[in-house]
């Protein structure tokens, strides 16, 4: 190539200031090249959730124009050029000063014998600056510090609150830049602020995925999902987050309040899945703060057979009755609990006597268990059949059928084994009609009261 040699300088990286050279016809960028001819960036890729695709975009050299130009491979996370996102496909010039981000890595293009016009040029109180951090990296203007923070943003915050940055402006007489009293990274951010750099020193906010799509099995339960939000600018970011009202009422935002990201953070999103699903629900998530404003698209659709389930992100899955239980307060469920209690064990005795007598019968011992067998085992086949089918489960009716029988045998069970046990140990009191009642009403009580710990009451458990 003749004229001017293109450069790429890392902005953000785990190694700033490095310097890559563009010399052929065509090099790709990414982080995991295996053997191709590019610039592997994958040492310069931190610890934040965004990461660049292995073979991310291409950068095309045209020496008889003297310019290159920068191209997207269809990247998942995309390719930014001055925070504009390219099309898959499209070509833009790249120019010296322009920063290309890639995952969370930013490159700014150079040009030998050019010089990159700044965005925003301001004096600095003085023409050479040296200040060495204790890790040996070395600041020689004020657009360093820059580089340093979102690079080593805990370090930087230890100079400034040793007092050592102070220090040092006071012996290159600029005093006025000493940093205000406050929390650590609130000091940090705003002493950031008041530097005379030449580029704009403010945060910026990404969010990752900007469409999620969530498949679930209808039947009820809660979900959860989480979305990638990042600080690709300096200083602090501070973010709310929201939930566009229109009606979506299967979608919340846990978190409340402003949240601030230094570099980068995950956002968990709930979703309440709902009974039966017809067509696919759409809403949005809304993330705003001082590093502007971005929009997350969340599809919730059908899962179908054949789909895998989805592990992107944490899940926490909720069973319906623990969503339902969740909201009804404890003091009414003690007492919804103990008239449940109390009324199956009238059913106990009835069934005991009327229905069919067993060995317990004939022997003395009381209630009888086969009666109550038969009658529990019944309801509980009709339940779990309707319920199933209301599901829009036709084809595992059956399926619904006998597990609800097995869970009402289960039921009487216990029912049966719990007045024998227990009864008998309050004497005659404990078998009469009020020494029962009592009983199961406490015993109805007692259960509620742990159900507590199992799903605990939360007044908004569903958003509106």
């Amino acid at each position: 190539m003749t004229g001017a040699a293109w450069g790429l300088e890392v902005v953000r990286g785990r190694e700033a200031g490095r310097s890559y050279r563009i010399e052929s016809v065509s090099t790709v960028l990414g982080n995991a090249l295996a053997g191709a001819s590019g610039i592997d960036l994958a040492a310069q890729e931190t610890d934040s959730p965004r990461k660049m695709a292995a073979r991310q975009a291409v950068i095309d050299l045209e020496p008889v124009a003297q310019k290159i130009v920068l191209r997207d491979l269809d990247s998942p996370g995309g390719t930014f050029v001055n925070r504009q996102r390219l099309l898959p496909g499209q070509g833009r010039s790249l120019a010296a000063g322009d920063v290309i981000q890639i995952g969370a890595v930013q490159l700014r293009v150079t040009r030998n014998g050019d010089t990159p016009a700044p965005v925003q040029q301001a004096p600095a109180p003085s023409s050479a600056i040296h200040f060495a951090l204790v890790d040996g990296t070395i600041c020689r203007s004020w657009d360093d510090f820059l580089k340093v923070s979102s690079q080593k943003w805990m370090l930087l915050r230890d100079e400034i609150t040793s007092g050592r940055i102070d220090a040092w402006l006071n012996t290159i007489g600029q005093s006025s830049l000493h940093s205000n009293p406050g929390s650590p990274d609130v000091r940090l951010d705003e002493w950031l602020g008041k530097l005379p750099v030449s580029t704009p020193a403010r945060p910026e906010l990404e969010v990752h995925p900007q469409t999620l799509v969530v498949k679930v099995t209808p039947g009820g339960g809660i979900t959860t999902r989480t979305v990638s939000v990042s600080n690709v600018g300096h200083r602090l970011l501070k973010i709310n987050a929201r939930v566009e009202s229109n009606g979506s009422a299967w979608l919340r935002v846990p978190a409340t309040g402003e949240q601030t990201v230094i570099d980068s953070a995950d956002l968990p999103v709930e979703i309440t899945i709902p009974d039966t699903l017809s067509r696919p629900l759409n809403a949005t998530l809304v993330i705003d703060g001082n590093g502007g404003v971005k929009r997350v698209n969340v599809r919730l659709e059908v899962k179908t057979a054949a789909e895998p389930t989805t592990t992107v992100g944490s899940v926490q899955t909720s069973s319906a009755g623990q969503i339902w239980l969740a909201s009804v307060p404890i003091p009414l469920r003690m007492v919804a609990l103990s008239v449940v209690a109390v009324f199956a064990r009238i059913v106990v005795g009835v069934a005991s006597r009327f229905v069919l007598a067993d060995v317990g019968a004939i022997t003395g011992e009381s209630p009888a268990l086969l009666g109550p067998a038969i009658v529990f085992l019944a309801l509980g086949a009709l339940l779990g059949g309707f319920l199933t089918f209301r599901r829009g489960g036709g084809s595992q009716v059956v399926y619904g059928v006998i597990s609800g029988a097995l869970t009402g045998s289960a039921l009487s069970a216990f029912l049966v084994a719990g007045a024998r046990g227990v009864e008998p140990l309050l004497g005659g009191f404990g078998q009469s009609v009020v020494g029962s009642t009592l009983v199961w009403g406490v015993l109805g009580a007692g259960i509620a009261a742990v159900s507590s710990r199992v799903a605990p009451f939360a007044a908004n458990h569903e958003e509106g």
